[in-house]
């Protein structure tokens, strides 16, 4: 479609007003706003499928809460942070190995005196599952964790 085709047959001679109230239509169902449910693909695509976005207020500048605590054998479990988690860090801070779970407590990493691991989601509302990361200072007597973390 072209504005101003004079050899169409549509209007013999001028189709102008007709081909730009279809421009202007277009242009009024591309500005409105829609309320659209996306149901496919879902998830983080491949760069050739995926497209640019704008982050909406509800995941841009999101409050995001802290928290700090130390942890020892006194506490008399181990624990875990069900929130969502954009980062957490640990400091062995006691004279024993600390354990550090990151599927649920099935499997224990070692943290000695003085070691500190530190995780970050890296990215834009990147997060863990907080149920997954747990921690164990009653297991070695004179364990102590400190533990710092992000989440919403």
């Amino acid at each position: 479609m072209s504005i101003g085709n004079l050899k169409d047959t549509g209007n013999q001679g001028n189709n102008l007003p007709f081909q730009w109230k279809v421009l202007q239509g277009l242009q009024s169902i591309i500005s409105s706003t829609f309320n659209v449910a996306i149901k496919a693909p879902l998830g983080q695509q491949n760069n050739d499928n995926s497209v640019s976005t704008v982050l909406s207020n509800e995941q841009a500048n999101v409050l995001i809460n802290t928290a700090a605590k130390r942890f020892t054998a006194a506490d008399d479990n181990a624990t875990s942070f069900s929130n969502t988690i954009f980062s957490i860090s640990f400091a062995s801070v006691g004279t024993a190995d600390a354990r550090i779970s990151f599927d649920g407590g099935t499997l224990y990493l070692i943290l000695k005196p003085g070691e500190t691991l530190n995780l970050d989601a890296g990215g834009v509302m990147n997060y863990y599952d907080g149920a997954l990361i747990t921690w164990d200072t009653t297991t070695n007597a004179g364990s102590s964790l400190l533990v710092a973390v992000n989440y919403i």
